[in-house]
Parts: C-alpha cells; sequence; structure tokens
C-alpha cells in the first residue's frame, strides 16, 4: 500500500512539473497575431520622409507589407531598383509601456554576408544574424528608429543616434 502511495505521488509531482515547464515555456505569436501587433502599432503600410518625393538613397522609402499566409516583412526602396536584396522578415514584435515597438527582424536575403564598419562612436556589423529594432512614435504618429541592433551584439542605432557617426535617425511619415 506504501508503494502505491508514493506511485502516485510521484506521477502528482511529474504532472505538475510537465505543467509548470509549460508555462515557462514562451509562446511564439503566429504570423496573424504579428500582423495584428504591427497593424495596431501603425506599422503596416509605407512610410518615407516625405511622401511627396520619390524614393531616393536620401529619401528611403519603408514598407511593411503582410502576406498572404499572414508573415510580415519589411521592404526598402532606396529608389535604386535592387532594393529587395536588403528586405528583412519579422519575427516578432512587442510593444513596450513607453508605447515603443521592438521588432525582432533577419534578413530576407541569407546568402549576403557580414560587413563591419568602423565609425567614430563605434562598430556595425551587418550579417544575417537576427537585428532587433525599437521604434517610436512621435505625438504627430511620425515614426522613428530608437535602436537597431544584432541579437546579443552591436548597436548600429544606440538612442536614436547613428552609432557610426552620431547623426539623429530620421522622422519617417505614413504614406496613405
Amino acid at each position: 500500500m506504501t508503494h502505491i502511495k508514493i506511485l502516485a505521488a510521484d506521477i502528482a509531482a511529474r504532472i505538475l512539473t510537465l505543467f509548470c515547464l509549460g508555462l515557462l515555456t514562451p509562446t511564439v505569436a503566429s504570423a496573424e497575431s504579428l500582423a495584428a501587433t504591427l497593424n495596431q502599432w501603425g506599422l503596416i503600410g509605407t512610410t518615407a520622409k516625405d511622401c511627396a518625393k520619390p524614393a531616393s538613397p536620401s529619401n528611403a522609402y519603408r514598407s511593411y507589407i503582410v502576406r498572404a499566409d499572414g508573415s510580415v516583412y519589411n521592404a526598402p526602396n532606396y529608389g535604386r531598383g535592387n532594393d529587395s536584396l536588403n528586405s528583412y522578415e519579422l519575427e516578432a514584435a512587442t510593444i513596450e509601456p513607453s508605447g515603443a515597438i521592438v521588432l525582432r527582424v533577419t534578413r530576407s536575403d541569407k546568402t549576403l554576408g557580414t560587413a563591419q564598419i568602423m565609425g567614430s562612436a563605434g562598430r556595425f556589423t551587418d550579417s544575417n544574424k537576427p537585428r532587433e529594432w525599437t521604434l517610436t512614435k512621435g505625438s504627430d504618429g511620425r515614426i522613428r528608429m530608437m535602436s537597431n541592433r544584432e541579437v546579443g551584439g552591436d548597436y548600429s542605432v544606440r538612442d536614436g543616434k547613428l552609432v557610426i557617426n552620431g547623426a539623429e535617425t530620421p522622422w519617417y511619415t505614413s504614406c496613405k
């Protein structure tokens, strides 16, 4: 009889442990909920510094596009025609209590290599590793990148400034 009580207690402990481990396992957001989060924040669509001017290296258009399967990608347009090489797949999005949105992205073209750029304010490494972007929204609805870093690595934008030269990141307006 004692052996059965110990066995029952052991089974109950194992079930409780598995349940608790399940609670600790982060849930992966579905593509639909990722798109919904981006839409809620107002990021789906196209932004530019000046929507009245064409896309160019000094007036990049940045589009967040939802595919039919619900996945989302970021497609920049610098007016050069080959900008799809610089697109990013969005993996996750979190809206912070401050109102900022944190995006986890990876480069769409996995064949591109790694480049390191040195600047007076530090080093920027561009690679196929996941990146984390933090965007903020002004009271007028414009959007600005506040940080851009390789996950667990170097920043290319920190505190709204380019690491390479200290220049402030531009504000982007939604192009309706």
